[in-house]
Protein backbone atom coordinates (compact mmCIF):
# COMPACT_ATOMS: atom_id res chain seq x y z
CA UNK A 1 0.00 0.00 0.00
CA UNK A 2 2.80 2.42 0.79
CA UNK A 3 4.35 1.84 -2.60
CA UNK A 4 1.10 2.92 -4.21
CA UNK A 5 0.46 5.95 -2.03
CA UNK A 6 3.98 7.38 -1.96
CA UNK A 7 4.17 8.45 -5.65
CA UNK A 8 0.72 10.05 -5.38
CA UNK A 9 1.76 11.93 -2.24
CA UNK A 10 4.94 13.09 -3.98
CA UNK A 11 2.90 14.46 -6.88
CA UNK A 12 0.61 16.34 -4.49
CA UNK A 13 3.56 17.87 -2.61
CA UNK A 14 5.29 18.83 -5.87
CA UNK A 15 2.18 20.51 -7.26
CA UNK A 16 1.61 22.35 -3.97
CA UNK A 17 5.20 23.58 -3.97
CA UNK A 18 4.85 24.77 -7.57
CA UNK A 19 1.63 26.64 -6.80
CA UNK A 20 3.20 28.15 -3.68
CA UNK A 21 6.24 29.35 -5.65
CA UNK A 22 4.01 30.88 -8.34
CA UNK A 23 1.98 32.75 -5.70
CA UNK A 24 5.12 33.96 -3.98
CA UNK A 25 6.50 35.16 -7.31
CA UNK A 26 3.38 37.35 -7.70
CA UNK A 27 3.07 38.37 -4.05
CA UNK A 28 5.12 41.58 -4.03
CA UNK A 29 5.42 44.63 -6.26
CA UNK A 30 6.84 43.50 -9.63
CA UNK A 31 10.50 44.21 -10.29
CA UNK A 32 9.49 45.59 -13.69
CA UNK A 33 6.47 45.63 -16.00
CA UNK A 34 6.05 46.17 -19.73
CA UNK A 35 2.98 46.11 -21.97
CA UNK A 36 3.54 43.97 -25.09
CA UNK A 37 1.31 42.92 -27.98
CA UNK A 38 0.57 39.70 -29.83
CA UNK A 39 3.71 40.39 -31.89
CA UNK A 40 5.87 39.73 -28.86
CA UNK A 41 3.55 37.24 -27.14
CA UNK A 42 2.05 34.96 -29.81
CA UNK A 43 -0.35 32.25 -28.73
CA UNK A 44 1.12 28.75 -28.59
CA UNK A 45 -1.33 26.39 -30.28
CA UNK A 46 -1.52 22.83 -28.97
CA UNK A 47 -3.64 19.75 -29.58
CA UNK A 48 -4.53 18.42 -26.11
CA UNK A 49 -5.93 14.94 -25.71
CA UNK A 50 -9.68 14.65 -25.09
CA UNK A 51 -10.43 15.51 -21.48
CA UNK A 52 -7.12 17.32 -20.87
CA UNK A 53 -7.02 20.95 -19.80
CA UNK A 54 -6.10 22.83 -23.02
CA UNK A 55 -4.66 25.72 -21.04
CA UNK A 56 -3.18 28.65 -22.95
CA UNK A 57 0.43 29.74 -23.29
CA UNK A 58 2.09 32.76 -24.86
CA UNK A 59 5.56 32.42 -26.39
CA UNK A 60 8.04 35.26 -25.84
CA UNK A 61 9.14 36.15 -29.38
CA UNK A 62 12.18 38.30 -30.13
CA UNK A 63 14.59 39.18 -32.93
CA UNK A 64 17.42 36.64 -32.85
CA UNK A 65 20.44 38.76 -33.92
CA UNK A 66 22.44 35.63 -34.82
CA UNK A 67 24.47 37.35 -37.55
CA UNK A 68 28.11 37.16 -36.33
CA UNK A 69 28.91 40.84 -36.83
CA UNK A 70 25.61 42.00 -35.34
CA UNK A 71 26.01 39.61 -32.39
CA UNK A 72 29.42 41.08 -31.61
CA UNK A 73 27.78 44.52 -31.37
CA UNK A 74 25.44 43.62 -28.52
CA UNK A 75 27.49 40.78 -27.00
CA UNK A 76 31.10 41.97 -27.24
CA UNK A 77 33.88 39.90 -25.73
CA UNK A 78 33.88 42.05 -22.59
CA UNK A 79 30.21 41.23 -21.98
CA UNK A 80 30.76 37.53 -22.64
CA UNK A 81 33.57 37.53 -20.08
CA UNK A 82 31.29 39.28 -17.63
CA UNK A 83 28.69 36.49 -17.83
CA UNK A 84 31.33 33.82 -17.22
CA UNK A 85 33.03 32.83 -20.46
CA UNK A 86 36.81 32.37 -20.45
CA UNK A 87 38.84 32.77 -23.65
CA UNK A 88 42.20 31.02 -23.34
CA UNK A 89 42.54 29.63 -26.87
CA UNK A 90 43.26 32.12 -29.69
CA UNK A 91 40.47 32.22 -32.26
CA UNK A 92 42.95 31.50 -35.04
CA UNK A 93 44.32 28.41 -33.34
CA UNK A 94 43.75 24.99 -35.01
CA UNK A 95 42.18 23.91 -31.70
CA UNK A 96 39.75 26.85 -31.51
CA UNK A 97 36.75 25.22 -33.20
CA UNK A 98 36.87 22.08 -31.07
CA UNK A 99 37.64 24.05 -27.89
CA UNK A 100 34.79 26.52 -28.16
CA UNK A 101 32.28 23.96 -29.40
CA UNK A 102 32.72 22.23 -26.03
CA UNK A 103 32.18 25.32 -23.88
CA UNK A 104 28.88 24.99 -21.97
CA UNK A 105 26.37 27.86 -22.19
CA UNK A 106 25.80 30.36 -19.41
CA UNK A 107 22.58 31.68 -17.89
CA UNK A 108 22.42 35.47 -17.55
CA UNK A 109 19.95 38.32 -17.48
CA UNK A 110 19.17 39.49 -21.02
CA UNK A 111 17.94 43.01 -21.79
CA UNK A 112 15.40 43.24 -24.62
CA UNK A 113 14.61 46.67 -26.02
CA UNK A 114 10.97 47.12 -27.03
CA UNK A 115 9.98 49.05 -30.16
CA UNK A 116 13.08 51.24 -29.99
CA UNK A 117 16.07 52.29 -32.15
CA UNK A 118 17.37 48.72 -32.59
CA UNK A 119 14.01 47.54 -33.95
CA UNK A 120 13.84 50.52 -36.30
CA UNK A 121 17.31 49.64 -37.59
CA UNK A 122 16.29 46.01 -38.17
CA UNK A 123 13.13 47.12 -39.96
CA UNK A 124 15.11 49.52 -42.15
CA UNK A 125 17.63 46.84 -43.15
CA UNK A 126 14.82 44.37 -43.81
CA UNK A 127 13.06 46.87 -46.10
CA UNK A 128 16.21 47.22 -48.22
CA UNK A 129 16.17 43.53 -49.16
CA UNK A 130 12.44 42.86 -49.03
CA UNK A 131 12.03 43.23 -52.80
CA UNK A 132 14.57 40.44 -53.36
CA UNK A 133 12.93 37.86 -51.12
CA UNK A 134 9.61 36.70 -49.73
CA UNK A 135 8.61 38.79 -46.69
CA UNK A 136 8.84 37.04 -43.33
CA UNK A 137 5.49 35.42 -42.41
CA UNK A 138 3.47 36.35 -39.37
CA UNK A 139 3.77 39.25 -36.97
CA UNK A 140 7.31 40.50 -36.35
CA UNK A 141 8.31 40.93 -32.71
CA UNK A 142 9.70 44.32 -31.77
CA UNK A 143 11.69 42.92 -28.84
CA UNK A 144 15.42 43.07 -29.62
CA UNK A 145 18.20 41.80 -27.32
CA UNK A 146 20.65 44.63 -26.61
CA UNK A 147 22.65 43.68 -23.50
CA UNK A 148 23.30 40.98 -20.92
CA UNK A 149 24.79 40.62 -17.45
CA UNK A 150 24.61 38.87 -14.11
CA UNK A 151 23.44 41.82 -11.98
CA UNK A 152 19.72 42.48 -12.45
CA UNK A 153 19.75 45.68 -10.38
CA UNK A 154 22.62 47.13 -12.43
CA UNK A 155 20.82 46.36 -15.69
CA UNK A 156 17.59 47.91 -14.39
CA UNK A 157 19.50 51.07 -13.50
CA UNK A 158 21.07 51.12 -16.98
CA UNK A 159 17.74 50.48 -18.74
CA UNK A 160 15.00 51.98 -16.54
CA UNK A 161 12.20 52.09 -19.14
CA UNK A 162 11.18 50.54 -22.44
CA UNK A 163 13.03 47.29 -21.81
CA UNK A 164 12.22 43.76 -20.71
CA UNK A 165 14.85 41.91 -18.67
CA UNK A 166 14.59 38.13 -18.49
CA UNK A 167 16.88 35.19 -17.88
CA UNK A 168 18.37 33.69 -21.02
CA UNK A 169 20.80 30.99 -22.11
CA UNK A 170 23.85 32.40 -23.88
CA UNK A 171 26.22 30.20 -25.85
CA UNK A 172 29.26 30.59 -28.09
CA UNK A 173 29.34 30.08 -31.85
CA UNK A 174 32.57 29.62 -33.80
CA UNK A 175 32.81 30.72 -37.44
CA UNK A 176 35.59 28.91 -39.36
CA UNK A 177 37.80 30.55 -41.98
CA UNK A 178 35.88 28.88 -44.81
CA UNK A 179 32.75 30.77 -43.73
CA UNK A 180 34.30 34.20 -43.24
CA UNK A 181 36.16 33.66 -39.96
CA UNK A 182 37.87 32.73 -37.88
CA UNK A 183 35.46 34.48 -35.57
CA UNK A 184 33.80 33.81 -32.23
CA UNK A 185 30.55 35.39 -31.13
CA UNK A 186 27.80 34.99 -28.55
CA UNK A 187 24.33 33.66 -29.28
CA UNK A 188 21.13 34.02 -27.26
CA UNK A 189 19.89 30.43 -27.53
CA UNK A 190 16.65 30.81 -25.61
CA UNK A 191 14.84 32.76 -22.95
CA UNK A 192 13.98 31.07 -19.67
CA UNK A 193 11.09 30.47 -19.63
CA UNK A 194 10.39 30.53 -23.36
CA UNK A 195 6.60 30.70 -22.85
CA UNK A 196 4.21 31.85 -20.12
CA UNK A 197 0.90 30.38 -19.02
CA UNK A 198 -2.15 32.57 -19.43
CA UNK A 199 -3.93 32.95 -16.06
CA UNK A 200 -7.29 31.24 -15.88
CA UNK A 201 -9.21 34.51 -15.63
CA UNK A 202 -7.95 35.61 -19.07
CA UNK A 203 -8.32 32.33 -20.96
CA UNK A 204 -11.79 33.12 -22.30
CA UNK A 205 -10.31 36.08 -24.22
CA UNK A 206 -8.06 33.72 -26.18
CA UNK A 207 -10.78 31.29 -27.27
CA UNK A 208 -11.16 31.03 -31.02
CA UNK A 209 -8.00 32.98 -31.86
CA UNK A 210 -5.83 31.51 -34.62
CA UNK A 211 -2.41 32.51 -36.03
CA UNK A 212 -2.59 36.00 -37.45
CA UNK A 213 -0.55 37.92 -40.05
CA UNK A 214 -2.26 41.28 -39.75
CA UNK A 215 -2.37 43.66 -36.84
CA UNK A 216 -1.99 42.38 -33.24
CA UNK A 217 -5.29 41.49 -31.59
CA UNK A 218 -4.39 41.63 -27.92
CA UNK A 219 -1.91 43.15 -25.52
CA UNK A 220 -0.66 41.91 -22.18
CA UNK A 221 1.18 43.45 -19.27
CA UNK A 222 4.18 41.25 -18.53
CA UNK A 223 5.68 41.51 -15.05
CA UNK A 224 8.89 40.20 -13.49
CA UNK A 225 8.06 38.71 -10.10
CA UNK A 226 9.88 38.27 -6.81
CA UNK A 227 11.60 35.06 -7.97
CA UNK A 228 12.72 36.65 -11.23
CA UNK A 229 10.05 34.80 -13.22
CA UNK A 230 7.79 36.58 -15.71
CA UNK A 231 4.01 36.35 -15.44
CA UNK A 232 1.01 37.91 -17.13
CA UNK A 233 -0.43 40.63 -14.93
CA UNK A 234 -3.26 41.69 -17.26
CA UNK A 235 -4.51 40.91 -20.75
CA UNK A 236 -7.04 42.62 -22.99
CA UNK A 237 -8.31 42.44 -26.54
CA UNK A 238 -7.44 45.47 -28.64
CA UNK A 239 -10.06 47.68 -30.25
CA UNK A 240 -11.91 45.97 -33.09
CA UNK A 241 -10.87 42.45 -32.11
CA UNK A 242 -13.54 39.76 -31.96
CA UNK A 243 -12.97 36.34 -30.40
Amino acid sequence: MRRILFPALLVVVTVAAFIGAAEWNRSAVPQLTLVLTERELPLVHTNPAPGDDPGARLRIAYQYRHDPLDARNWLPESRLREVGFVFTTPVGSPRAADTYDRVPPRVAWVVLEYDGPQWLDIERRRALVESARVPAPGLQSRLVPVDAGLDLAALQARYPTGHLILRGVIGLSYVPAAQGGPMLHGVLRELVPAAIAVPYEFRSLMEGLRPERGEPRYEAELALGTLGLPYIRSLRLMDGTKN
